[in-house]
This record gives structure tokens, sequence and C-alpha cells, in this order.
């Protein structure tokens, strides 16, 4: 019958069959010791052990229970979720301080701060001798001594230099406990042994409240107030924690007092700093300025627009379009507003953000706009394409029809995209670098979804194909006139925004994963798109507006000779332009008269 012997492996009956013990085995007393690991909240601890029979069943034990624990909910209860403790271990020799000087080295370089020492006094000795030289002990460090270390030992230790024990504390082991099945059990068939009356009256006085597997607690005892205290001279004992059938209670009416002279634990490891490449306050008010800065310019256009409506240039080019294209541009360049949501570092935010008004926004803007430049080159196209000199008839309907479409498909596609569950674009903050601790070195927030092409990706192609399309009608109409200022100003906007897509689109492919360079890109895409678009189309009118001579007025709205856009009659202008180009034929004809009568003579 053993009081000191705790390795699991004597339960091992077929080898040990008359051995019993008055102390719990290994794999109670480290049951409880993790419990209490978990209730502080640690989940990285170390295990210095002297590599015998005794500590190494404590190790093992120890390992085991940790893998084995579970999470708990926020009662404290524990969940079906497993929530392991990592346990860095460390064996040593007994009485052998190279070998405890190695173990210590073991610690040092696996950044362990908490952690059990299980020696005996020696050791233990040995242990914060070096742990001390390593400045290891005190503030951030916790060491919990095991049961094979004697509290005399430690209070001691502390005499000889608080330093060594202050903060720190030992796990001991008690055996039996009133409640425990295992116990009361015992207990009462002790007691039925009442037919040798003085064996036991002799047992009990030796076996109270002990039995061999009826125990699982353990104290952590620690100096007065919690803790050994540098300049403390009272260093009588205190149970801090009761971990019983591993189950951790609070039993000290004092809280106990760690390293750094509070009552919060040391964390068990630093947690390294995260770099979340968050686009960052400063980038993002560039994004914001240039947003507006587009906003200022257009509605400086369309004041511009509405004030000189009636001028010919403006009248020629219908300013109902060309307020649609500043709609357009306008709408699109505010998606940059949502390029620049993150959840700011905060994996809690990412509700917050509808990733879906970024596409949204772009889409739309880039429909109102193009449609309405695609309505013009396919006016132009018409106009210039009549090579019968018929009256041609557009009505502002016609020109609608190209927009209107778009729209709706744009739409739909939209309204799909928005309502899909696997394909709508959700903010999601994933880990890129781990460390071999698990802990998350570097991540990366940004729009995603599980299959986002599926709609849009045909948004893309839709967009593409009209570009595509409306570069070509371009091409078609590549012999009218520079007379005819507004058709090469439309044609260039279109190559634009063919070429800014084109381009665009492989580089923002390139830097996907990377949020800052990722909104640098999509900013400056979307903002000079919608800026060119806006100069290109505008700044040729109004400087003609103000500073054009009545012919160079006349030749780039010549795009009423033989059309009327809106209109069933034949205006003056068209009816001027039909004569014009009667009078150029009539001399047409003369000159080849001439010239055939000069070579008869």
């Amino acid at each position: 019958m053993s009081y000191w012997s705790s390795s699991d492996a004597l339960d091992d009956k077929a080898v040990y069959s008359y051995f019993g013990r008055t102390i719990p085995a290994d794999s109670a007393t480290t049951k409880a010791a993790a419990e209490l690991m978990s209730n502080l909240g640690y989940n990285y601890v170390g295990v210095a052990y002297v590599d015998d029979p005794y500590g190494a069943s404590w190790k093992d034990a120890f390992v085991a229970a940790c893998s084995a624990m579970k999470c708990k909910d926020e009662a404290g209860n524990p969940t079906e979720e497993s929530c392991p403790i990592q346990v860095i271990t460390s064996g040593l020799v007994g009485g052998n301080q190279e070998s405890v000087e190695q173990s210590v080295a073991i610690f040092k370089e696996a950044d362990v701060k908490i952690g059990f020492i299980v020696t005996f006094d020696d050791d233990m000795n040995f242990f914060m001798d070096e742990a001390k030289k390593e400045d290891m002990v005190g503030e951030e460090y916790f060491w919990i001594f095991g049961d094979g270390v004697m509290t005399a030992a430690v209070e001691a230790s502390g005499d000889t230099d608080p330093l060594r024990a202050h903060g720190h504390g030992r796990l001991s082991a008690i055996a039996g406990l009133a409640g425990n099945p295992h116990y009361d059990a015992f207990v009462a068939a002790w007691t039925d042994m009442d037919a040798d009356t003085d064996f036991v009256a002799y047992a009990e006085s030796l076996f109270h409240d002990y039995t061999a597997d009826a125990g699982s607690q353990a104290n952590l005892d620690a100096g007065a107030g919690g803790g050994w205290h540098p300049e403390g001279t009272d260093l009588k004992r205190m149970a801090k924690w009761t971990a019983a059938n591993g189950f951790v209670n609070d039993v000290a009416e004092e809280p106990f007092v760690y390293g750094d002279g509070t009552t919060t634990p040391p964390v068990d490891r630093a947690v390294p700093f995260e770099e979340k490449n968050l686009v960052g306050a400063g980038l993002t008010t560039v994004g914001t300025l240039l947003v507006f800065g587009n906003y200022a310019i257009a509605a400086i256009f369309a004041f511009l627009t509405m004030k000189y409506q009636t001028h010919k240039v403006i009248r020629a080019s219908q300013p109902m379009f060309l307020m649609l294209i500043l709609v357009g541009c306008c709408v699109s360049t505010t998606a940059i507003l949502f390029f620049g949501q993150d959840d700011g570092g905060d994996y809690a935010n990412d509700g917050d953000i509808n990733c879906m008004l970024q596409p949204i926004f772009y889409s739309l803007g880039f429909t109102f706009s193009f449609a309405a430049l695609f309505a013009k080159i396919t006016r132009i196209s018409k106009i210039f394409g009549n090579r019968r000199l018929q009256k041609i008839t557009i009505t502002w309907v016609d020109m609608m029809k190209p927009i209107v479409a778009l729209l709706v498909v744009d739409a739909l596609l939209l309204i799909l995209w928005s309502s899909s569950e696997t394909a709508a674009l959700k903010w999601t903050r994933t880990p890129k670098t781990v460390d071999a601790m698990g802990n998350t070195l570097e991540s990366v927030g940004m729009c995603t979804a599980e299959n986002p092409w599926v709609f849009g990706g045909l948004i893309l192609a839709l967009h593409f194909a009209v570009l595509v399309y409306g570069n070509y009608m371009c091409y078609k109409s590549r012999n009218v006139g520079t007379s005819f200022l507004e058709s090469k100003y439309v044609f260039m906007a279109m190559v634009s925004n063919l070429q800014i897509m084109a381009l665009g689109l492989p580089m923002l492919i390139m830097v996907y994963d990377n949020p800052v360079s990722n909104y640098f890109m999509r900013t400056g895409i979307v903002f000079m798109n919608d800026f060119g678009v806006m100069m290109l189309i505008f700044v040729p009118k109004f400087q003609l507006v103000f500073y054009g001579s009545p012919e160079d007025i006349s030749g780039s709205t010549a795009t009423s000779n033989n059309t009327s856009t809106g209109s069933d009659d034949v205006s003056k202008g068209e009816a001027d332009g039909q004569e014009v180009l009667e009078l150029r034929q009539e001399n047409q004809e003369l000159r080849e008269k001439l010239e055939a009568a000069g070579a008869a003579q």
C-alpha cells in the first residue's frame, strides 16, 4: 500500500496484483491539471519532467488529458467540440544539472511561458536557477511544481531567492473525497470489516480519507494572498483551486497573485502580429477624393449642358443623351466608395459589408454611359451610311432602345446574382500565413463567393461583347469626315473603354489576393474610364461653344444634312444641307463638261 506512487502503470493488476495506494493515479491528477489549464484559457503549455516511471507517466497522462479537452460554452460547460491544448514536453535526467539546463533551453526556444515542473526538490532548484538566468521567471511566466516537489522546498527556495518562487504555484494531489462513488464504496466496505475491530481501527488511523482510486483532486498551492512575493515573509500555504474529479472550483477567499503582481493570469504565448492587409485610410481617402472629383466635373458639365442646351452644338448632340452619359459616369464612379469597404481587421464585422453594391453600381453606370455612347455611334453610322441621300428619321425612342435593352439584361443578371447563395459576393477574411502554433501571421479580407463567375462572368462577357461591337461600329464609320467633330470623340471614348477593360482585367487577376493593389487598380480603372469619357465627350463641345468660329460650329454639326432626329418633317437645316449637296453635284457635272469640251478642242 503506497501513499506516494502515482504512476498509472501500477494499475496493471496482472503485474501488480497486490498493489494499492492512498494517492490518486497520475491520470486523475493530470486530468484536473488539464482542466485547470483550460479554465485559465491556456492552449499552449509545457511539461518538464524527470525521465523515470513517475515523470514519464505524468507527462503521458497530461498530454492525453490535454488532447481530449473539450471546448466550453459561455457558462463554462463542456461542449462536443474538441479544443485540445498543445503541450511542449522536455524530459530531463534526475539529479543532472546539465540535463535540466537543456530542458530549460527547449522551453525557451519553443517560447513556453506556462508549464508544469514534474521533478523532485533538487531538480526543481536546478530548473529555477537556470530559468532565472534565462529571464524566464516572475512576470509573464507561470511555473507549477508537481507533487514530487515538497512545499517546504518551494518555501525554502522563496526564502533564498523570492523571485524564483514569485507568482508560481504547486500542484498537490489529495486522495479520497466524500461524494466520490469509489471513495464512498471503499469507506462503506471498510466500515463493514468489523470482524477484527483492532485491524479496522489500525487501518482507519492510517488511511482515513484515502483510497487507491477514489481521489481525483489537485490543489494549486501558493503563498499568502495568492503567490510567493519577493518581500513577503508569511509563506503559509493556501489552495487557490480545487479540481475534483476533473472539475475545477475556485475555493480561495483571496485571489491568486501572479508574477506581474496582478490577479490576471499571464498569457500562454504572446500572440504574434497579424498583417491584415487593410487598404488604409490614406488610400481610401484618395479614392473618395477621386469620386467627388468626378462628381464635380459631371455637375459642371451638366450645368453647362442645361444652360447651353439651345446652342447649335449642344442641340445637335442631344442634351438628353449627354445627361445620360454623365449619370452613368457618376453611378459607375460611386462603386469606388464601396471598393474601400473592409472589416477594419475585426473578424466579427464581416456581416456589415454589402459586397454586391460594387458590381451593381459599376454595372449600371457602365450601362447608362456606354449605351448612350452606343446610341450615338449607331446614329452616326446610320447617317453617314445613307449613301442614297434619302431622308432618315431617327427618333429618341430609336436611340433609347439599346439603352433599355442593355439595362434590362444587366439588371436581371444583377438580381439573379444577388439572390444566389453560392454566387453572391460576401466579405470573408481568411488566413494567408499561419505559424506552427496555429497563429495567423497574415490574413486577407475580400469580397468573394463560392462561385461568383456564374453571373459575374456573364456580365463581363456581355460588357466586353458590346464594347467590341461598338468599336466595330466605329470602324465601319471610320470614313466619316473629321468635320463631324462629335464622331471623332465618340470613337475615341469607345476605344478607350475597350482598351481599359482589355488591359485592366488581366492586371486585376494578377493582384486579386492583394487588397491594397486590388483597390488601387480597380479605383484607377473606374476613375480613368469615367473621367476619360466625360473629357472626350464634353470638353470639345464646350470648346466650340465658347471659342468656336461659325465655320467650325457649322462643320461640327453637319449631322443634319440628310437626317431628322425626332421630327417627321425636314428641318430648315436639312433643307439647306440638301441644297448644298445639289449645288455641289451640279458644280461637279459642269466641271466634267468643261473638261470634256477642252479635250475636244
